[in-house]
């Protein structure tokens, strides 16, 4: 959002909104299918503990194996990797907007 000030415009970003106003969040992600189930789940309660001391966890999904729809390629120094299957987990928050910028550095 742009506004005047007085001969110069100013940007500013209100994506983030309001730091003091709670708002529901939602994060889902892929977990590398290489990983054993137990190092699955420990990768995903490590990330909801980060985000249970920010917020509130108010749904979620825990860690599934589950098809992907396409290939995803993925170049490391030893050349190229390609997944077929993931691990598949998501997390439904509130917090505020201090909150959800301290989960998405994590």
């Amino acid at each position: 959002m742009a506004r005047k000030n007085d001969s110069e415009e100013v940007l500013i970003d209100d994506a983030e909104g309001d730091s003091a106003e709670v708002r529901v969040y939602e994060l889902a992600f892929h977990l590398e299918p290489e990983l054993s189930e137990s190092d699955a789940k420990r990768a995903y309660e490590g990330l909801r503990e980060v985000i249970s001391g920010k917020g509130t966890v108010i749904a979620e999904g825990t860690p599934e194996k589950t098809q992907l729809a396409y290939t995803i390629s993925r170049s490391e120094n030893s050349g190229r990797r390609d997944f077929d299957t993931s691990y598949f987990a998501w997390i439904a928050y509130e917090a505020d907007g201090a909150g959800h910028a301290a989960v998405s550095d994590a």
